[in-house]
């Protein structure tokens, strides 16, 4: 993401030359929050698009009975394209601290590649261990989202 970020800075600097300033905070945490938003809906467009083409036209009749009409699809759709884009900015602004604590330095996030048998062991086990603890909470919090009250207000659109 560092490189992503030099690349803004670049870009924008020729037009905004007394705003953009690599090293500035206010600079960093501007183009991290964008890359963050901007790029999580291109990324979700994208895989949005090939699951959507997979699933609802080239085996639709593998998954969806011949009672489903276009219409409702599509409605439905477009209806959960507009709630994922327009919490995009949200998610964005929840995930910016990490990636703006990690570029100024406050992380232990890997710069090379491992060299010992010893490091590659933790690089690997690290990894896993990650990947488990956010699965898992990704779970519970959805899990939460299913009380009666908080259901209601917030997971039922």
């Amino acid at each position: 993401m560092d490189i992503v970020h030099d690349f803004i800075c670049d870009v924008a600097q020729p037009f905004f030359p007394d705003y953009v300033d690599k090293e500035s905070w206010k600079t960093q945490a501007v183009v991290y929050y964008l890359i963050l938003s901007v790029g999580g809906a291109f990324f979700y467009l994208f895989f949005a698009s090939i699951s959507f083409y997979h699933s609802f036209v080239f085996k639709r009749e593998k998954y969806y009975p011949e009672s489903l009409n276009d219409v409702d699809i599509y409605k439905q759709a477009k209806t959960e394209i507009g709630i994922a884009l327009s919490s995009l900015w949200k998610m964005g602004f929840l995930m910016w601290p990490g990636a703006f604590f990690s570029h100024r330095g406050y992380s232990k996030i890997y710069k090379k590649w491992p060299e010992t048998g010893s490091e590659w062991q933790y690089f690997v086990l690290s990894n896993i261990a990650f990947l488990l603890f956010t699965d898992f909470l990704i779970y519970w919090a959805h899990r939460g989202l299913h009380h009666p009250w908080l259901y209601r207000r917030i997971h039922k659109l």
